[in-house]
């Protein structure tokens, strides 16, 4: 799980929380660690990243981030 700063609404909790589903149940195996992996970058670095949501993709009504960007 990762929590955002900004509010992704369209039916996404307000929590600002999204999965990375490193259990690979929505995404392929593995895209949920190098998920992981992005954001542990990013926020080592003091980078933002941005963050892609299928909002068809939930676990436990989180949505679960297709892609995470880092932005350099």
């Amino acid at each position: 799980m990762a929590l955002l700063d900004v509010s992704i609404g369209n039916s996404c909790p307000n929590s600002g929380w999204v999965s990375l589903d490193c259990k690979a149940v929505k995404t392929p195996a593995g895209d949920g660690n190098r998920h992981f992996a992005s954001a542990l970058l990013a926020a080592s670095l003091n980078k933002q990243v941005t963050v892609y949501i299928n909002n068809a993709n939930k676990i436990d009504n989180y949505c679960v981030a297709d892609r995470i960007d880092t932005i350099f």
